[in-house]
C-alpha cells in the first residue's frame, strides 16, 4: 500500500513540475523539470525524459505543409489542390480529358487532400469506367481510393488498380511540373 501511494506522489510532483514547461509553449529558451532545454517551439527533452512535441502551443496550421483554411486539406505551398491544378494548364487539361465532357475540374477536385490523390482517383474512374462523382463521394467520406473501388467495382483487384492509378497519377505529375 506505501509503493502505491509513492508512486502517486512521484507522479503528481512529476506533473506539477512539468507544468511550467508546457505553459511556456512557444516562448523556446530553456525550461522543462530537468533542465533539458524545450527548444523554440516547445520540442526537445522537458527534462522528464518525454520528447516534446515540436507543434506545442503553435497555431494550428503549425508543422503542417501549407494547410489550406478553406477545405483543411493539406496542399502543396498553402495552395488548394485546384489551386495547383489552375497553375498546371497542361495536366488541367489532361485530366479534363479523362473525366466526362463538361466537367468542371475545380469542383471536382475540391475536398481532396492533395493532388497526387485527385490525379489518381482520375485515372481510376477512367481506367475502370467508374463515375467519378460516385469515388469522390466514398473518398470525402473518409474511404481510401482501394477501399472505394472495392465498394463500386467488387470483381476487379482493388489493390492492383489503386497501385496502378497511383503509377499513373506520379508519372502525370512528375511530367507536368
Amino acid at each position: 500500500m506505501k509503493r502505491r501511494h509513492l508512486y502517486t506522489l512521484v507522479a503528481a510532483a512529476t506533473l506539477v513540475l512539468s507544468l511550467p514547461a508546457l505553459a511556456a509553449g512557444n516562448s523556446g529558451g530553456n525550461g522543462g523539470a530537468g533542465g533539458g532545454n524545450s527548444g523554440s517551439r516547445g520540442g526537445g527533452n522537458d527534462g522528464s525524459g518525454n520528447q516534446g512535441n515540436a507543434n506545442a502551443g503553435a497555431p494550428p496550421e503549425a508543422g503542417t505543409k501549407g494547410k489550406s483554411s478553406q477545405t483543411g486539406k493539406s496542399t502543396k505551398a498553402g495552395k488548394t489542390v485546384a489551386q495547383q491544378l489552375t497553375d498546371r494548364k497542361q495536366l488541367s487539361t489532361q485530366l479534363g480529358q479523362l473525366l466526362p465532357a463538361g466537367t468542371d475540374l475545380q469542383a471536382a477536385a475540391a475536398g481532396f487532400k492533395n493532388l497526387g490523390q485527385f490525379v489518381a482517383a482520375v485515372h481510376v474512374s477512367n481506367n475502370l469506367g467508374i463515375p467519378f462523382t460516385d469515388l469522390k463521394t466514398r473518398m470525402m467520406a473518409g474511404a481510401s481510393l482501394g477501399t472505394s473501388i472495392r465498394a463500386l467495382r467488387p470483381e476487379v483487384n482493388a489493390t492492383a488498380e489503386a497501385t496502378k492509378a497511383q503509377r499513373q497519377a506520379k508519372q502525370d505529375l512528375a511530367a507536368n511540373r
